[in-house]
């Protein structure tokens, strides 16, 4: 991800951090972040997570 330069080095940290943790994906309000793999853009959307 980092490589292909889609995004930045602190993006790539949290998304292997999460997932490293066993986390689905990374909810977040940045735009681009949430066009890419690992991270959910909740910014325009509510109510979009399930708090189970």
């Amino acid at each position: 991800m980092f490589a292909s330069g889609n995004t930045g080095f602190t993006n790539c940290l949290i998304d292997r951090a999460a997932h490293a943790e066993g986390c689905e994906y990374v909810a977040t309000f940045d735009r681009a972040a949430g066009h890419m793999p690992g991270f959910r853009d909740i910014g325009r959307h509510p109510y979009p997570l399930s708090l189970h």
